[in-house]
């Protein structure tokens, strides 16, 4: 829990549920909040974007070795 709020201030979390997509690089890359129709898929589908773009750059990165 985040007790201090740090990570909440950290993130600009204002409202709560917030979602953040964070990459395999460590960026956010995604933000939403709140809850309502559509953003269970929107979430579902900017995940496993994220998963395809972790898997091409491991792929890259297993080339250049």
């Amino acid at each position: 829990m985040d007790k201090q709020h740090e990570f909440t201030e950290k993130c600009q979390v204002q409202k709560f549920p917030t979602y953040l997509l964070v990459n395999h690089e460590g960026e956010v890359v995604y933000v939403v909040s709140g809850w309502g129709q559509g953003i269970e898929r929107e979430l579902d589908a900017k995940v496993w974007s994220a998963v395809r773009a972790a898997k091409k750059s491991e792929k890259q990165a297993d080339k250049v070795k």
